[in-house]
C-alpha cells in the first residue's frame, strides 16, 4: 500500500467524522430569543414579564360621548313598563268590549240564543224575577244575581218564551230563548231600557218629586187574584208590588180535618205580603 491510498482513506474517514458530528450539532441549534416586549408562542420566559399593551376605554367603545357631554338621562324601570302596560289595559278592555252584545227592548221579545253547555250572561236593565215555563223544568238552568241572569242550557231547546219581572212590578221583559248543540258561544248580553235611559237623562228633575205611595192591602189583595185567576195578556204591572218566592209543600192549615192545602203564591209590597 502505497502513500497515496493511506491518504485517501484517512481523508474518508474525517469526512464521515464531521458529517456524524456535524448533524447533532445542527439538531441543537439555538433560535433567537424574543425580544422584549413580544410574547413566545408557549408563553413568558423565567424571570421575564411580557408587556402588556392598554387600549383607552374611550377608543374601545364605538360612537362614545366626548369628555364634557353630559351622559343621557337613564329612563325609570317603571317609566318604561307604564306604556306597555296601559297598552295591555286598552287591549283588554276593548277585548271586553267586543265580547258584549247590546240589544233594545223596543216592546218585541229579546232574542238569547244559547249553546248546549255552555253559560251565557244576559244582563238587564233592573233587577228581576224570571218566570220560567214548566216545559223548560230540567232543560234549562237559569240563576239570577241582581240585575244578571246566568243561562245554561241542558239540551237543544226549541223558541220557547221566558218572562223576566222587575222585582218593583214596573216592568216586564220577554225572552226568546234558543238553544243548540251547533256553532259558536254567544258574547254576554245587555238589554236597555228606553224608560230607564230617559229616567236616566231626566234624573236631576226627578229627584225632588215625591216617591209615590206604596200599594196599600187591598190594592195588593186584588193584584195577587188578578195574578193568579186573570189572563195573562190582561195583567197589567202595579208599581211597588213583587212576587217572592215560596215553597208549594203542603201546610197544616186546618185541625182536625182531612184537607190538603199548599200554598200557590205569594206577592208583597213594602212591609205588606199576602
Amino acid at each position: 500500500m502505497n502513500h497515496t491510498q493511506i491518504r485517501t482513506r484517512l481523508t474518508t474517514r474525517h469526512l464521515l467524522t464531521l458529517c456524524l458530528v456535524a448533524t447533532p450539532a445542527l439538531a441543537q441549534t439555538p433560535h433567537p430569543l424574543p425580544g422584549p416586549g413580544a410574547v413566545p408562542e408557549l408563553g413568558a420566559l423565567p424571570g421575564q414579564v411580557p408587556a402588556v399593551s392598554f387600549t383607552p376605554l374611550a377608543q374601545q367603545a364605538q360612537g362614545a360621548a366626548a369628555p364634557g357631554t353630559p351622559a343621557p338621562a337613564t329612563v325609570p324601570a317603571a317609566a318604561r313598563t307604564a306604556p306597555a302596560s296601559q297598552a295591555t289595559d286598552k287591549r283588554r278592555t276593548h277585548s271586553n268590549a267586543d265580547r258584549i252584545e247590546h240589544t233594545l227592548f223596543d216592546r218585541r221579545p229579546v232574542a238569547v240564543t244559547l249553546r248546549v253547555d255552555q253559560e251565557r250572561l244576559v244582563r238587564l236593565p233592573f233587577p228581576v224575577m224570571l218566570e220560567v215555563p214548566p216545559e223548560l223544568t230540567g232543560v234549562l238552568e237559569a240563576q239570577m244575581i241582581e240585575d244578571t241572569a246566568y243561562l245554561t242550557a241542558l239540551e237543544p231547546i226549541r223558541r220557547s218564551r221566558v218572562l223576566a219581572h222587575a222585582l218593583d212590578g214596573s216592568a216586564v221583559i220577554p225572552l226568546d230563548i234558543y238553544a243548540s248543540d251547533k256553532g259558536d258561544a254567544k258574547a254576554e248580553l245587555e238589554v236597555h231600557y228606553p224608560s230607564a235611559e230617559s229616567a236616566g237623562a231626566t234624573g236631576g228633575a226627578s229627584a225632588d218629586q215625591p216617591e209615590p205611595a206604596r200599594p196599600d192591602m187591598v190594592q195588593l189583595t186584588r193584584h195577587a187574584a188578578q195574578a193568579l185567576y186573570s189572563p195573562r195578556r190582561l195583567l197589567r204591572p202595579l208599581p211597588g208590588v213583587r212576587q217572592v218566592a215560596l215553597s208549594r209543600s203542603p201546610v197544616a192549615l186546618y185541625r182536625d180535618a182531612k184537607v190538603i192545602t199548599a200554598p200557590l203564591g205569594a206577592w208583597t209590597s213594602g212591609e205588606l205580603f199576602v
